[in-house]
């Protein structure tokens, strides 16, 4: 996690904003709102340098869940 929160920290702007949140919310363990950040930065960002971190971070947030199917 800390690599994706060096590279966004770089970043400006809301999008930057809720990749951040999300990460911040994974390391809170608040699972669901981790997953709804990263479910709503890759609908409104889809064809960002960050959307497959999202993709996969979304992942671990359904792990966190315990939702592995």
């Amino acid at each position: 996690m800390l690599v994706d929160e060096q590279m966004i920290s770089k970043q400006q702007g809301p999008a930057a904003e809720l990749f951040q949140s999300g990460l911040k919310q994974l390391r809170e363990g608040a699972f669901a709102d981790a997953r709804d950040s990263f479910l709503r930065f890759v609908q409104d960002n889809p064809d960002t340098t960050f959307t497959d971190n999202a993709f996969f971070w979304q992942g671990i947030s359904y792990e966190g869940l315990g939702q592995l199917d």
